[in-house]
């Protein structure tokens, strides 16, 4: 959910980068933000966001680089506002919230799930199937679910047995109950003392 009006489909699209397939996604330096071409008014009204957006990141080549991972993977969620509801058409604001555009929404995209992935999704509802049934998001939600547990950044050596084992009852279909129990099952869990 965002308050603003204007979808923010690169905030989208890094959220998940970074929260459901543990990729990192770095800062821009205030020089990449320097270097990025200058947009007119005439842009941000003629322009969908989406092409809004890639003439701001893909046309500069420090920002291509993270903005390849991001925008696609924001686009596919297009069809739905920043609280949720299901939309056709993007309204563009300006700064005093006034629609000064009114654009039809593109969903279709190639998020590229992992680096070699290059399958394209028509809407959010085949884009989440796919997502959910990845290794990389399977992976992932197993570290979240170590790092949540352990409340802390999880550690591959010494945390590698109980990574694998969540990582296993993820991919084995397990519900998510199932995860947690079998989680607090682990002697590291059951044995753990509080400093």
């Amino acid at each position: 959910m965002s308050s603003s009006s204007n979808a923010k489909y690169v905030q989208r699209g890094r959220v998940i980068r970074i929260n459901m397939l543990c990729t990192d996604v770095p800062q821009p330096s205030a020089a990449d933000i320097a270097d990025r071409p200058t947009l007119t008014d005439s842009d941000l009204i003629n322009l969908t966001r989406r092409q809004y957006i890639d003439k701001a990141t893909l046309d500069s080549p420090a920002c291509i680089v993270c903005h390849a991972k991001m925008n696609e993977m924001g686009y596919v969620s297009g069809n739905f506002d920043s609280i949720g509801r299901f939309v056709k058409t993007e309204k563009i604001f300006n700064l005093s919230e006034q629609v000064v555009a009114t654009h039809t929404i593109d969903p279709v995209a190639t998020p590229k799930i992992t680096e070699s992935d290059s399958q394209t999704f028509n809407n959010m509802v085949d884009f989440q199937n796919a997502l959910a049934q990845s290794d990389s998001a399977q992976s992932c939600l197993a570290r979240r679910t170590v790092q949540f547990f352990n409340r802390r950044i999880d550690n591959v050596s010494y945390d590698s047995c109980r990574l694998n084992k969540i990582d296993s009852l993820v991919k084995a279909k397990g519900s998510l109950i199932d995860v947690f129990v079998q989680n607090f099952k682990m002697q590291s869990v059951m044995y753990k003392r509080s400093n």
